[in-house]
């Protein structure tokens, strides 16, 4: 409040010229001459000689008045004001401390006593000629009683009108209630009592919805009084000189063109907000994954999603943003309790800081008078508040305090307005207020914020064990910055429409539409529901409907901060360059120094213009959002980082989106040299890229970043493997991949001959897949001895090219700070050891392996009788004799060894066939499946653009992929259908893919695979066993009830099982270790192959069908080696799938390890919702977290088992046990010692 002089004509001159002095200024360190020149006073003949009060006051000018009879005035009219405001004041406080009707009328009537007196005094200042008096105080004070009397413009009948009106808007706007959602009844919820609480707390989408909707519609009624609320406004600003009421509101702050400096100021600060908003917009996306449609992924969000009715502060959604939720919040509260606070210690705790500063302690009067707790039987205005009472000594607060954290700063805020009342207390009635409107709730802001600080908490003993590191720094400024920095655009969209509204730019018919323009584009946010012409919005903040200056906000936030990094610096207590002092952990505290530069502004008041204010503290004279910028400096690190990762899913996306598409069609078309060019070109692209995002993305210091996911995407971005390398190099492994990848996919082999004549050069064309047939169709020994043979030397010419590639993938893993590329390729499963880790889970499995490994080794003696030299009775098996290439899966000789061949093989194509299958139909039932278990029903997209059937007119690639095109919503697959058995299980293992895809499609690009990379293979095999089981078959209808997996079916059928998702692991093992060894510089080049065989003789119990030698490079023969793919992810998969299949299974309640009647291996999950809930949690979070959590959430365990491997195949593991010793077989084979050579493996001079 502006209240209070008197004195002496001497008094007076001494008070007006208080600060005409000059003094060096704490920061800038340049003199400065407080009286700044003010605009030149006037000559007598440019002052107009007559004045007017609107229409109905005219005084004319007395230009012999001087400034000594002005000075005696201004002593004259001091008491009259002073009085009026003490009315004012004590009939005010007098409601507040007791809301009964009695004492509203006498409020009331203090208030209308104030319009007669401030004309009657216009009428007596007006004829003084004080624009041509020299002293600029004068000509202030004269200035701002002529503006006290703007409101008496108006003739009565139309202020009348327009008090009726604005009393009006503010009855309705404070009587409007709505109804409890979904109830009909109790339809008194008010707005700050019931509706503000309710939506802050809402996480329920559509009862925020409701709430913001319902409030909104119950103030429209607002918008039929504010057209005429307008006229009237833009009338009286005519009548006080002015264009209209915006220019008339804006004149209070002394700037040219504020409304231009605003934006230009929000500009400034957008970028902060920008990447608030964004961040927040993807939290809010993930909380409501139900409604993204309706909270866009680049779009303006709905107002009610961040709690607040106006998205105007969003603190209330702190629990949905919170960065690091697993640390403490700093809330003293309870520490507050525990030592004893009072509000008394609360307010003396304030009073002390205001003491180590240097202010004078707190008046007796103060706490006399003031009251810090609720009254009890009273009706009070709880909303904390202080007075001035104009006397110059009676300054209280009124305020139902809470002992909580939160109380405790605005406490601090409050003092602070005490504070600036005392200190200008001695200034001329007229300027007795803050030196702009903003700079009162600046002041108290700024104490605040240092009270608030972690130092001073600490200080305090109130804060204890908190450690000022980038994570409490991020989160506590993140909290900070809900509260401070998310209401800024909003302050500028209010008062914007209302200056476009006052200026005329904007008709009543559009003020609701221009509402929503102005919010989404200053805000980026949206109405919460379907907004029409004839709504009145607006008028759903009380600002509006009670006629309340807005910008005020605006200018104390920019003033706050700069008050904030001004006193910091003075305290010695922030410096830019010392990460140790921080401006957000600064706390002026103790400061006589600070609180000096403080006082010696809040004593001005508004007697010189508020850039001179400004000045004496910050050393400059305009608003300046840097301060606000480096506040959150330490924040914005994270901030723009999460920006740029935003900014580079979009980019990653639509890249990905073409590549894949152009893959699509060249696999769809592979003769095409033209898409077989585009694709090239566009992996290029992508090549490329990847390297530019490499060093994009490597100048964030995002090890320090807190926030895990942040720092998973990045440590994706910047694991980047061959992209680290210098151009040549990577040109070079480039080219080595090139060659080894091409003699591998265009090695040939001739046809067998029994006849061992050579045949035509021209028939020698067969490639690895045809010798695969081949061998599996073998019967004759020395056939498959030959392919096996053939195909081995055929690739050995890639050995020249692999010793300098493990060269430069050993240089790239240096560069990506690993020592060499074993540690990479296994750094991708965040386990340490993991290739300990695989031995021993190998270990755990082997007493299976070996048993069927010597079952399998007496068949195959028996089988090939004739050459049973070969096989010996305890040793290694030749490799061919599996009838696969590396005695991988042994599926191909289930004839030699099923265990009761007199039982039908559970094969259901026939039955397909029969029942009119179709590849169409066969896709249909596995949606069915998922669909069963609760998952999403395939999309339209799904159907229009998989292939599932060969083009007979076109060359394509068969093998079965799944596809994730990369834009959220277009998944494939590609197979050529051929409706049998294998196909059938094929489809369902492939849609695995695909739902994995779509459960994690809104994450970022780079966390949009599986949780590693075995996952995605597991997920389609652990729905596989599902499928295969008989259970589940004949739930289709595809298997006769007559079959049982029991006994000897269950036997013939686990074995048949094993031959393919068991018997391989000890081979993927080999391989792997092999590449391990090699890459972290064990094994010589020339010992590549002798190595390659100990290995596969010591994990897999085979051996190579011809004897090899050093020279030969046997590691080739896998498509894996020469291509550089990793092959442990499927040793991880197949222990994954096991504990998925187990977990799934127990959750549908169809295994029970102790109900032989549910084994684990007949189980089927097919319609259980419990355990799809189960799997699509998993699946949705994609690589976002370590895979030991997405692993845990299915299995309740962290790490990989091999127990549930050996709960799926007990019944065989027991039957071969009983079979093998029954027989006396010898289970295992003869181990090599280390120091041996290899007898397989020849030596050359």
């Amino acid at each position: 409040m502006s209240h209070g002089f008197t004195g002496s004509e001497l008094d007076t001159q001494f008070r007006i010229n208080y600060y005409l002095e000059p003094f060096v200024h704490p920061i800038t360190k340049k003199l400065t001459i407080l009286d700044k020149p003010y605009p030149t006073p006037l000559k007598p003949e440019q002052v107009k000689p007559f004045r007017t009060l609107g229409n109905h006051f005219n005084v004319s000018v007395n230009f012999s008045l001087t400034e000594s009879d002005a000075l005696k005035f201004l002593n004259e009219v001091e008491p009259i004001y002073r009085n009026m405001c003490t009315m004012h004041e004590t009939a005010g406080w007098e409601f507040a401390i007791d809301m009964s009707e009695e004492n509203s009328l006498k409020a009331e009537k203090a208030k209308s006593q104030t319009i007669p007196i401030a004309s009657a005094q216009w009428k007596q200042q007006a004829v003084f000629p004080w624009e041509t008096y020299k002293n600029q105080t004068i000509r202030r004070i004269f200035k701002k009683l002529g503006e006290s009397a703007h409101s008496s413009a108006l003739p009565v009948k139309t202020q009348q009108e327009l008090d009726s009106i604005i009393e009006k808007m503010g009855e309705l706007f404070s009587s409007a209630t709505v109804c409890p959602y979904n109830k009909k009844d109790g339809c008194d919820l008010g707005l700050m009592t019931d509706i503000v609480p309710i939506l802050g707390k809402a996480r329920d989408y559509e009862e925020g919805k409701y709430y913001w909707t319902a409030w909104h519609d119950a103030v429209k009624g607002v918008g039929e009084y504010y057209p005429r609320y307008v006229e009237i406004v833009n009338e009286r600003a005519r009548l006080n000189g002015f264009k209209n009421a915006m220019d008339d509101n804006l004149s209070l702050y002394e700037t040219n063109f504020l409304h231009l400096k605003v934006h230009e100021l929000l500009g400034r600060i957008y970028p902060l907000y920008e990447q608030l908003h964004a961040y927040a917009r993807r939290k809010l996306r993930e909380f409501y994954r139900d409604h993204q449609d309706e909270i866009s992924e680049d779009g303006p969000i709905p107002i009610h999603v961040t709690g607040d009715m106006y998205a105007q502060r969003w603190h209330e959604i702190y629990d949905i943003l919170v960065p690091y939720p697993e640390l403490p919040n700093i809330d003293v509260s309870d520490e507050m309790q525990n030592l004893g606070y009072t509000p008394r210690k609360m307010y003396e705790d304030a009073e002390e800081f205001f003491q180590s500063i240097g202010f004078p302690p707190l008046r007796k009067e103060f706490w006399e008078l003031s009251i810090f707790e609720k009254v009890p039987g009273k009706i009070m205005n709880c909303h904390p508040s202080a007075r001035e009472f104009c006397d110059r000594k009676s300054f209280r607060i009124l305020m139902c305090t809470q002992v909580t954290m939160f109380d405790y700063a605005i406490i601090h805020h409050e003092v602070g307005h005490i504070y600036h009342f005392s200190q200008y207390s001695d200034r001329h009635v007229m300027l007795l207020e803050g030196a702009n409107q903003g700079f009162d709730e600046a002041i108290g802001d700024t104490i605040a914020f240092s009270v608030k600080s972690p130092k001073h908490l600490m200080k305090k003993g109130l804060l204890k064990n908190f450690t000022d590191d980038e994570p409490n720094r991020v989160k506590n400024l993140m909290q900070h910055a809900l509260t401070f920095v998310m209401d800024i655009p909003w302050m500028i969209a209010l008062e914007q429409w209302r200056w476009d509204v006052w200026s005329g730019q904007v008709e009543p018919r559009d003020y609701n539409c221009h509402w929503w323009k102005l919010r989404q584009h200053f805000q980026g946010v949206k109405p919460s529901s379907s907004r029409k012409t004839s709504d009145f919005d607006p008028a759903s903040k009380h600002h509006i409907a009670n006629n309340v200056q807005y910008i005020n906000y605006f200018i104390a936030r920019i003033l706050t901060f700069q008050f904030h990094e001004a006193l910091c610096i003075t305290a010695k207590q922030y410096d830019p360059e010392d990460p140790l002092k921080p401006l957000y952990n600064c706390d002026i505290y103790g400061s006589k120094e600070a609180g000096k530069q403080f006082s010696d502004m809040l004593r001005i008041g508004s007697s010189v213009p508020w850039q001179d204010a400004l000045e004496i503290v910050t050393g400059t004279r305009n608003l300046d959002p840097e301060p606000l910028l480096n506040y959150y400096k330490p924040f914005l690190t994270e901030t723009e980082a999460l920006t740029f990762l935003q900014d580079i899913d979009h980019e990653s996306r639509e890249l990905s989106f073409k590549k894949s598409s152009a893959s699509w069609e060249q696999d769809l078309d592979m003769a095409s040299e033209e898409k077989a060019k585009l694709n090239s070109e566009l992996i290029g692209k992508r090549i490329a890229y990847n390297k530019e995002l490499w060093k994009r993305a490597a100048i964030y210091p995002w090890e320090t970043f807190r926030n895990r996911t942040i720092r998973r995407v990045f440590k994706s971005l910047l694991g980047g493997g061959n992209d680290a390398l210098p151009d040549k190099t990577q040109q070079e492994l480039n080219e080595i991949g090139g060659r080894m990848s091409k003699i591998y996919s265009t090695a040939t082999v001739c046809p067998y001959n029994k006849d061992g004549v050579k045949p035509n050069e021209e028939e020698c064309t067969l490639t690895q897949s045809d010798v695969e047939s081949k061998l599996a169709e073998a019967e004759d020994y020395k056939e498959a001895k030959y392919y096996w043979k053939v195909w081995h030397d055929a690739v050995k010419d890639i050995g020249k090219d692999y010793p300098r590639f493990v060269e430069i993938l050993n240089e790239a893993a240096i560069l990506n700070d690993y020592p060499d590329a074993q540690e990479y390729y296994m750094a991708q499963y965040e386990t340490d050891f993991l290739n300990l880790r695989a031995h021993e889970i190998m270990g755990r499995v082997y007493p299976l392996y070996e048993q069927l490994h010597a079952y399998a080794r007496r068949k195959l003696r028996t089988h090939y009788k004739d050459h049973e030299g070969d096989i010996s009775e305890d040793g290694p098996i030749p490799i061919h004799v599996f009838k696969n290439l590396y005695a991988q899966k042994w599926l191909r000789i289930y004839d030699i060894l099923v265990p009761y061949p007199e039982l039908p093989k559970i094969d259901i194509g026939a039955e397909m066939e029969r029942q009119g299958y179709t590849p169409k139909k066969m896709f249909e039932d596995a949606d069915d499946f998922y669909q069963s278990i609760g998952f999403e029903k395939l999309r339209k997209e799904f159907w229009e653009t998989s292939v599932i059937e060969r083009d007979p007119e076109k060359q394509m690639a068969c093998h079965a992929t799944a596809w994730d095109m990369s834009d959220r919503k277009s998944f494939r697959i590609r197979m050529c259908t051929k409706v049998e058995m294998s196909d059938y299980i094929t489809i369902f293992h492939e849609l695995g893919h695909v739902h994995y895809y779509m459960q994690y499609a809104n994450r970022h690009t780079q966390l949009a695979e599986g949780a590693n990379p075995g996952f995605h293979e597991a997920i389609g095999d652990t729905i596989a066993f599902s499928i295969n089981s008989v259970s589940y078959l004949q739930k289709m209808g595809l298997l006769s009830k007559e079959y049982k997996n029991v006994g000897k079916h269950a036997i013939n059928q686990l074995l048949l099982h094993s031959l393919s998702f068991f018997v391989d692991t000890p081979w993927v093992l080999s391989l792997e270790q092999w590449r391990w060894d090699v890459l972290a510089g064990k094994i010589k080049p020339k010992d590549y192959n002798c190595h390659w065989w100990k290995l596969r003789h010591h994990f897999q119990g085979v051996t190579p069908s011809t004897s090899r030698k050093p020279s030969d490079f046997d590691p080739a023969s896998k498509y894996h080696i020469p291509n550089d793919a990793q092959y442990i992810n499927y040793f991880v998969a197949k222990i994954l799938t096991f504990q998925f299949h187990e977990a799934l299974c127990i959750a549908a309640k169809q295994y029970d390890p102790d109900d032989p009647s549910k084994p684990l291996h007949d189980c089927s999950i097919y319609g259980s919702k419990e355990a799809g809930k189960q799997f699509a949690d998993m699946l949705r979070i994609g690589s976002s977290v370590p895979w030991q959590d997405a692993l845990e959430i299915v299995t309740g365990v962290r790490d990989l088992n091999a127990e549930p491997i050996l709960n799926y195949y007990k019944p065989l593991y027991d039957w071969l046990v009983k079979e093998n010793a029954k027989y006396n077989e010898t289970v295992g084979w003869q181990n090599l010692h280390p120091d041996v050579d290899y007898p397989f493996c020849e030596k050359e001079d």
